[in-house]
């Protein structure tokens, strides 16, 4: 858990903490773009420090459709997104031929 502690003129004598809390991103198959409340992040599988509470994350990858869940970080998180591939429509044109 890192913490970070700011004081100046408005936090004078008290202590503000930010936690970050530390998540597992992986995808079936590897090496999806992830987002994470819409930034770019990585790529899968990823070890990520993120604050606690709760994150849009989307996996991508070129040939399959994009995964996106609302995920909560309230302790390790450990999130695998099994990608599915696009159906490619193979549509045959009557007049192509």
């Amino acid at each position: 858990m890192a913490i970070a502690l700011t004081m100046g003129p408005a936090f004078f004598g008290q202590q503000r903490s930010v936690s970050n809390i530390h998540a597992r991103i992986s995808s079936i198959p590897t090496g999806a773009n992830v987002k994470v409340d819409g930034a770019d992040v990585g790529t899968t599988p990823l070890e990520i420090e993120l604050p606690c509470c709760f994150h849009d994350v989307t996996i991508s990858k070129r040939g399959f459709e994009p995964w996106t869940a609302r995920v909560r970080n309230n302790g390790h998180a450990n999130v695998t997104a099994h990608l599915k591939r696009r159906e490619i429509s193979q549509a045959i044109h009557a007049d192509s031929m």
